[in-house]
């Protein structure tokens, strides 16, 4: 058990105090007035972010209130019924709308366009000779680069036909041929 857990430990083994849950409705309450103490006391920098803070809120707490009233709201097109109507049970679910299905269709319209995406091919680059790396070649590379080329004098070449597939090559330095390892 973790040794900061001791405030949990003793509400488990004791419960909270008598008056807890009204104390904290009390301070939740007054909370309030708190923060409209300090947004009217902020000066500069520090009264500015808070009020961009507050507004953000705000404009959050707007958003869900008249999201949980458009779930609620079910109404009808029309209860008149006109020449050449079409029975209730011939149509879709259309005739009665929902306030929210312009919002999901408007969501499902992003998923799809978040769904489209491309994947570039990269370019094809032959390995570099290990030379080029190094300005002045130890002994060690020098051995590395003939280990290379005793290995039938071939190195693998990576290449990009026309069908933009990749084919692995072999490049034979002494001949000078290429020869291909598949199709």
């Amino acid at each position: 058990m973790p040794q900061g857990d001791y405030i949990e430990l003793h509400r488990k083994r004791h419960g909270y105090r008598h008056d807890h849950f009204e104390r904290k409705r009390k301070k939740e309450a007054r909370e309030v007035h708190k923060r409209s103490q300090i947004a009217q006391k902020a000066l500069g920098i520090k009264g500015k972010m808070f009020a961009k803070k507050r507004y953000a809120e705000k404009a959050q707490m707007k958003k869900t209130l008249s999201m949980h009233e458009e779930s609620s709201a079910r109404r009808k097109v029309d209860d008149e019924v006109h020449e050449g109507a079409v029975p209730a049970y011939l149509l879709d679910r259309e005739t009665t709308t929902r306030a929210k299905v312009l919002s999901n269709t408007i969501k499902q319209k992003r998923k799809e366009k978040a769904g489209k995406w491309e994947v570039p091919l990269p370019k094809a680059y032959s390995p570099t000779p290990p030379r080029t790396m190094s300005d002045k070649p130890t002994s060690r590379s020098i051995s590395q680069e003939s280990s290379i080329l005793s290995f039938s004098g071939r190195m693998a070449l990576v290449s990009l036909d026309s069908n933009h597939l990749y084919r692995a090559t072999a490049y034979d330095e002494d001949s000078g041929k290429t020869e291909f390892g598949w199709n």
